[in-house]
């Protein structure tokens, strides 16, 4: 019995198995215009390798709309396509004569502020961007993971927009206080040398480094700091590199350049024009020897030699 079903089950049929709700469409006997047609019906994704071909055609034809959409011709067809999209937070976008600018402005002490702003021009058939933050430029070099100095594409645009902002907003955060409130202590502490002018060297040491503060990132450093850098580095480079850890002291780098051996030109003739700038206590000037070997005999004549001890050698 097991086996007739099996064989049953196994063999093809002559005839199919109608379903219950089935219902005949074919006469044969009939005119023709009574059966309906039961046409093969044709399919294009009969195999795997025909239904990622689709899919990938599709998915390209997608990038290409998208890319069509993306690109732009003139500052005005940017603008309108800006339009339609959403610009990061707080940026707001105007033409002004023939450029595109975005402004970000932020709300402080009551007053709406301009942090930001971005700038787009054409030139030559090339769009130019200029990026600013608190009247500052911003390097091309922070934008080299999206593009180069011109821009072609809206997506572009938009994610200048947003690497502007994150900018912007970092570096409100990695200050503690406002540089106006940084002012003002240094004001305070200019005023103290007017009362203790005994500690005058001090308090200018304290003031130019809160000063380097405001410009960490192009410091100017001034001739005393300068020269005191160079006598602690002379003296030790690991206390010189464990105060730099402490203080805002220039790099050893920097240090080796001033203090290099000038090789080109009239030494003699450099040396007395430089001297001619100078003040008078700026011609003080401290001469280490360390190991120096000479051909002819050296006379040096002055009234005295001074140690770092300011003892008489």
């Amino acid at each position: 019995l097991n086996r007739r079903r099996i064989k049953r089950h196994t063999q093809k049929l002559q005839n199919r198995y109608l379903k219950p709700e089935a219902y005949p469409t074919q006469f044969p006997n009939l005119p023709s215009y009574l059966s309906t047609s039961t046409n093969k019906r044709e399919t294009l994704r009969s195999s795997a390798n025909i239904r990622r071909e689709i899919d990938s055609t599709v998915i390209e034809m997608r990038n290409e709309c998208f890319l069509n959409e993306d690109n732009f011709s003139s500052i005005y067809e940017l603008y309108n396509k800006l339009e339609k999209q959403t610009l990061p937070s707080g940026y707001i976008h105007f033409m002004h004569e023939v450029n595109l600018v975005f402004a970000k402005h932020i709300l402080q002490n009551g007053m709406i502020h301009v942090k930001s702003f971005l700038v787009l021009h054409s030139d030559n058939d090339e769009f130019i961007f200029k990026a600013v933050i608190d009247n500052k430029d911003v390097p091309y070099s922070k934008f080299t993971h999206i593009c180069g100095k011109t821009v072609c594409k809206v997506t572009q645009v938009l994610n200048i927009l947003a690497h502007l902002s994150y900018l912007v907003d970092s570096r409100l955060e990695s200050t503690d206080m406002e540089f106006s409130e940084l002012d003002n202590v240094i004001k305070c502490i200019s005023d103290i040398a007017t009362i203790y002018p005994q500690h005058s060297e001090m308090i200018n040491f304290t003031t130019e480094q809160l000063n380097l503060i405001k410009s960490i990132s192009n410091p100017r450093y001034s001739s005393d700091m300068l020269s005191l850098s160079y006598l602690i580095y002379a003296q030790s480079l690991t206390t010189y590199d464990l105060l730099k850890e402490i203080f805002f002291l220039p790099s050893v780098r920097y240090l080796k350049m001033l203090t290099q051996p000038i090789r080109n030109g009239d030494v003699r003739s450099y040396l007395k024009k430089r001297i001619e700038n100078l003040k008078e206590m700026e011609k003080y000037c401290i001469i280490i020897g360390d190991e120096v070997a000479t051909d002819k005999i050296v006379n040096i004549q002055m009234e005295s030699i001074m140690d770092l001890r300011n003892q008489v050698l």
